[in-house]
């Protein structure tokens, strides 16, 4: 057996040991409201539940329902220049991720303008100011457990660019770390 092989065979394990993880298509809806930044703190009825077949008063007084992201691709940045009025605007978007079992993940976000994201009802990353999408992104340690996860982010725009990055590298790579000790150790046994 090579070093590569041996390598190639715990990384393998981590990721078995770690069960699969699988995502529902994306939905989001909007816009609601976000003049001078207000509507980042305002609670509008996703945050209070999640009904894919209902209808909500949004910004500027019009019907909004949800509708399907499943365009959406993660580790890349979505454009949420899907609506009519995009500035001064609140956007959500949800899916469902199955757990094979308990475990603890990270995901990377980023936004452009806020973002709030929640996890089975728990606020689990706030981004409240201004800005543009970041080039390093915000990481986010999350325990999913087992069976379906709720997750719903909420972003904000003020002017201009309004964008959304998620990602959640499945299966996990070996931390740093511990690569290189696993190495060192390989080293030394061939």
């Amino acid at each position: 057996m090579t070093k590569t092989v041996s390598l190639t065979a715990m990384r393998a394990l981590a990721a078995q040991d770690a069960g699969q993880i699988t995502h529902d298509p994306w939905h989001y809806i909007g816009p609601f409201d976000n003049t001078d930044g207000r509507g980042v703190r305002a609670v509008y009825p996703p945050e209070e539940e999640i009904n894919l077949e209902a209808k909500y008063v949004g910004a500027d007084r019009e019907v909004v329902r949800w509708k399907s992201g499943k365009k959406f691709k993660d580790g890349k940045v979505i454009d949420l220049d899907l609506f009519d009025r995009k500035d001064n605007s609140i956007c959500y978007l949800y899916r469902t991720i199955e757990a094979e079992r308990e475990t603890e993940v990270t995901m990377w976000v980023g936004s452009d303008d806020s973002l709030a994201l929640w996890v089975n009802g728990e606020l689990e990353f706030e981004w409240l100011k201004a800005r543009s999408m970041p080039g390093e992104k915000d990481r986010v340690e999350v325990v999913l457990q087992e069976g379906a996860n709720h997750l719903l982010m909420k972003i904000g725009n003020r002017y201009g660019g309004w964008q959304v990055y998620y990602d959640l590298p499945w299966p996990p790579k070996l931390e740093p770390a511990l690569e290189t000790k696993l190495e060192a150790r390989l080293d030394a046994d061939f």
